[in-house]
């Protein structure tokens, strides 16, 4: 890939394709969200089957793409190493930062006078968060996505550690269960996007809860 002169490299082009892909797949998916679409079984195969194709693709190319994350890099880029056993260490340790930079954030924004608000969206993979059925799932759930396990240890230490931030002053809303009264497809893809209405939903809840927060905000 060759930008105003510059070569981009090949870890640039994997990563421009796998964006492509993703795109492809979200196209796709909405499309086939359409009521006309649901109901054909051989418009359901086809997709299906392109969908399972190209699911494979992107994570063929970014098991490609990490071999050359996993080359010798300068150490101003990568700093000091840090070696998890597994991933429930690895994400022990990113919550406290996580929490740390909330507090960070609201600091620098009351040292503005800027009301901070903090919101732990809602995700696929976080169990009984949502009724998903059938068609949503086939575009919503990935066997072995990397997030899916990642959402089950993390996500309950989110939320714990959202209380933490509350008892601290900060105004903190746990969107997570958002969803759990709406049956109908709300996510578009198998990473943690959402489609118009589920846009909606997670808009109109947002806009909630920061004005109660603002209304509770003592008036000077």
């Amino acid at each position: 890939m060759i930008a105003a002169g510059l070569d981009l490299g090949e870890p640039t082009v994997i990563l421009a394709n796998i964006i492509q892909m993703h795109r492809n797949k979200k196209f796709w998916a909405t499309k086939m969200q359409t009521e006309l679409l649901q109901r054909s079984y051989f418009a359901n195969a086809i997709w299906k089957m392109t969908n399972d194709i190209t699911t494979q693709k992107i994570s063929d190319a970014q098991r490609t793409l990490k071999s050359f994350e996993n080359k010798k890099q300068p150490y101003f880029i990568t700093g000091p190493s840090t070696h998890y056993e597994n991933i429930s260490e690895m994400i022990g340790d990113i919550i406290p930062t996580w929490k740390k930079s909330s507090i960070q954030l609201n600091k620098l924004c009351k040292a503005n006078n800027i009301q901070y608000f903090h919101f732990l969206q809602p995700n696929q993979y976080y169990k009984k968060s949502k009724p998903i059925g059938e068609i949503e799932a086939k575009v919503a759930l990935r066997e072995d996505h990397p997030y899916g396990k990642a959402v089950k240890i993390g996500y309950p230490l989110l939320r714990n550690t959202g209380l933490d931030l509350k008892a601290e002053g900060i105004q903190f809303a746990d969107l997570t269960q958002v969803f759990i009264n709406h049956p109908e497809p709300l996510y578009e893809d198998d990473c943690c996007h959402f489609n118009q209405l589920g846009n909606d939903i997670l808009a109109t809840a947002v806009g909630r809860a920061v004005v109660a927060g603002l209304k509770a905000i003592p008036r000077q």
